[in-house]
């Protein structure tokens, strides 16, 4: 997931531009704590490279669905950043919409 510049560290975000933050479901069983964000954060800047490492890790019930079971990240997205999702009638749980833009005032 991006997000626009400022959010936190108003100044530092302006210089670095766009962050990624990272909207996750649990396992069955897993409980969340500290961490487990920072090992998330950790495997990813590893894998991947440290410009990549989530700035924020979300944790959510459920992600947007289509019938076919697919993952609209589209709508994630625009939920996070208060957007408008575009067309939703593939959605088929549109409940979980709120949860995920709750997530964008979750820690200012």
């Amino acid at each position: 997931m991006i997000e626009p510049a400022p959010r936190r560290g108003f100044f530092s975000r302006l210089l670095k531009g766009l962050a990624v933050v990272c909207v996750c479901v649990l396992a069955p069983g897993v409980k969340t704590d500290d961490t487990l964000v920072e090992r998330l954060k950790d495997n990813v800047a590893a894998a991947v490279s440290q410009p990549f490492r989530r700035r924020e890790i979300h944790f959510v019930e459920a992600p947007p669905k289509t019938r076919s079971m697919k993952t609209m990240r589209r709508v994630v997205r625009a939920a996070f950043l208060g957007e408008n999702p575009g067309d939703l009638s593939p959605l088929q749980n549109p409940e979980v919409i709120a949860p995920i833009a709750a997530l964008r005032n979750k820690g200012r």
